[in-house]
């Protein structure tokens, strides 16, 4: 079981991280990293390389997008100008997100360095329909409130990672201190005024709903984006593993 959730749509993120959390955890792919099985941890780092690359410029794209759905509500009511503008103040923070993802992604590639596997070999890793999708569904996504819950997602998916492979001995005796560092951050990713990156994604989607529809994003939505998402990343696994069975 989860702690009881704080912050923002705390309901969806407790159920959506007991139920990913779980099957996470429970993953062949999650067990064989935590039992030292080399197959299963080249196939994490390489097999998810390509999503850790490009995720930030997916950020960027959701502040991109942002900003040319604020210019046009802004050309269509000019008197609501201030109030669309928020949504281009409250983006700033993805630019926070974007920073961290950057240093996340060679921390990522510094842990894979620690197991052998270095930055040519990551590249060269085949780029499965499935890891595709794990981008193009956050950036083409028809609205930016839910490429933002897939933001938040993301966050969740990184947590449930980390969680089992810093409660395996071996692992972290294999990977050492620098090894296990992406996975230290992931406990529970947070900007540098303490707000989590899930709550910030979050609550940037709710105030980007109401604001371009008139409409309040309620919990039950956020739930069934949230495990979209998050079951997208299970799905890559199980294609992951495939490549070797």
């Amino acid at each position: 079981m989860t702690k009881t959730e704080k912050g923002i749509y705390p309901n969806a993120k407790k159920v959506a991280k007991e139920q990913l959390f779980d099957r996470i955890a429970k993953h062949p792919l999650i067990v064989g990293c935590a039992e030292l099985d080399m197959g299963s941890i080249e196939l994490l780092f390489g097999g998810y390389w390509n999503f850790v690359l490009l995720f930030p410029d997916a950020i960027q794209s959701i502040y991109d997008n942002v900003g040319l759905q604020v210019q046009a509500l802004t050309e269509k009511n000019p008197r609501q100008a201030s109030r669309y503008g928020r949504l281009l103040s409250g983006s700033k923070l993805l630019s926070s997100m974007k920073g961290d993802e950057i240093n996340h992604r060679l921390l990522w590639e510094a842990s894979a360095g620690v197991v052998g596997i270095n930055e040519d070999e990551l590249d060269s890793f085949p780029v499965l329909p499935t890891a595709t999708n794990l981008i193009s569904d956050i950036k083409n996504a028809q609205t930016p409130a839910s490429s933002l819950i897939g933001c938040a997602a993301v966050e969740i998916v990184a947590t449930g990672i980390s969680r089992p492979l810093l409660n395996s001995s071996e692992f972290c005796k294999l990977m050492g201190k620098k090894g296990m560092a992406w996975f230290h951050e992931h406990k529970t990713a947070t900007l540098h005024n303490g707000t989590t990156h899930e709550d910030v994604a979050l609550s940037f989607a709710g105030q980007t709903h109401r604001i371009m529809t008139g409409n309040v994003l309620v919990e039950d939505e956020v739930l069934t984006s949230l495990m979209r998402y998050g079951n997208n990343f299970i799905a890559h696994a199980d294609a992951l593993r495939a490549l070797r069975h």
